[in-house]
């Protein structure tokens, strides 16, 4: 059974980082070549209604493609213009001089 949910939490990723080029809190680009463990611009695939609160993190309509830095920002806090505006300040950031924003 765990080896499903596995599999199934991988495909739900691939599909995130395919489909979904902008972070979802920030509106910036995240760059797949970054090490998702280490670099706070890497990719992370963030529950917009937390597992802990009955959320899938397998559901499509329920995953959302974030940076590493945004979603560890958000924490389980709702999304909220505030939020977003905090995550786009910490990108922002470590961006510097090389911002780079599609609009939203």
């Amino acid at each position: 059974m765990d080896s499903l949910r596995t599999r199934a939490r991988r495909a739900t990723i691939a599909h995130v980082r395919k489909t979904q080029p902008d972070c979802h809190l920030c509106g910036y680009p995240i760059d797949l070549t970054l090490d998702a463990q280490r670099h706070p611009l890497a990719s992370s695939v963030d529950e917009v209604h937390l597992r802990s609160r009955g959320g899938s993190a397998t559901d499509l309509t329920n995953v959302a493609h974030a940076h590493r830095i945004c979603n560890g920002s958000r924490g389980i806090k709702p999304i909220t213009p505030d939020v977003r505006a905090r995550c786009r300040a910490l990108v922002e950031s470590i961006l510097g001089d090389n911002v780079t924003r599609r609009p939203w």
